[in-house]
């Protein structure tokens, strides 16, 4: 039995909205350009999904990159997969799940620089509006206020609860 309870924060409508506002501006920003969208598994995969479905026939490719902390260690060691290609001649997007501290877009930035792509920036589902934070992603569904441990929509705990069609808090 579940012992977790939730409370409704956003509605899919809601996010919906929200991603036909993103893919307007997206079709907009990078007309005529060669863009790639890379989403981090695991959290950013139904945004993902539902994004480029309301970007359709818009031109782009696809690709996956992975990152993990342990921040049960006392390095708080942070492992980046990021796929082969050199991205040198293509304005990347990456897609996320929440911007929280900010870590991991700026750690997944960093590398992508190396490469030299024409452009990179990030959309994320929720941007936690906590200061000290490296950046600011260059779009968002939601600005949010407060540590609220979210779930659905692809956020979960302890791998559960993902396909939540709605975003949810926990309550403590």
């Amino acid at each position: 039995m579940d012992k977790n309870r939730f409370e409704l924060l956003y509605k899919q409508e809601d996010i919906d909205e929200g991603l036909w506002r993103l893919s307007d501006q997206i079709k907009i920003d990078y007309e005529n350009k060669d863009l790639v969208l890379l989403s981090v598994l695991k959290g950013a995969v139904i945004f993902t999904t539902d994004l480029i479905k309301k970007i359709e026939p818009f031109s782009y490719s696809l690709d996956f990159c992975r990152c993990s902390s342990y921040r049960e260690q006392e390095k708080g060691e942070f492992k980046l997969e990021l796929p082969q290609s050199s991205y040198s001649d293509n304005h990347i997007l990456i897609l996320d799940d929440i911007h929280d501290t900010g870590e991991t877009i700026e750690k997944i930035h960093n590398e992508l620089e190396k490469r030299n792509p024409l452009s990179i920036k990030s959309a994320v589902v929720i941007n936690r509006l906590v200061s000290n934070k490296p950046s600011t992603p260059d779009y968002r569904l939601i600005d949010h206020e407060g540590d609220d441990w979210f779930v659905g929509y692809g956020m979960d705990l302890n791998e559960r609860y993902r396909g939540l069609f709605d975003i949810y808090r926990l309550i403590k």
